[in-house]
């Protein structure tokens, strides 16, 4: 399993854009396969900060949607907004359970 997680800031102004910018592409990149989750959400703390959290079955299936052309959109959304950063890092899951036992 591979899960990406990461977080986007931009000026709140446009949140609204970012808001549409990201249900369409979650929305077509839950239909992909080997997509098990495509989330956002906005930050509770501070406007203009977004968190990004996705699971993978495999990385073929990620390296695919990084081929999507609602991805490539999406990328071409964001640049017309004016993201000021964008920290997102992959993960490589050799194991996964509850966090708390029962």
């Amino acid at each position: 399993m591979i899960i990406v997680a990461g977080i986007f800031t931009f000026d709140p102004a446009h949140q609204s854009a970012f808001v549409a910018a990201a249900g369409r592409v979650a929305e077509a990149t839950r239909t992909e396969d080997g997509c098990i989750s495509y989330e956002f959400f906005a930050d509770l703390a501070e406007e203009g900060r977004v968190h990004l959290f996705e699971e993978w079955e495999e990385e073929h299936h990620l390296l695919a949607h990084f081929e999507a052309p609602h991805f490539a959109e999406f990328s071409r959304e964001l640049d017309a907004i004016g993201i000021r950063s964008r920290d997102v890092n992959r993960y490589h899951v050799s194991r996964y359970g509850p966090n708390r036992p029962s």
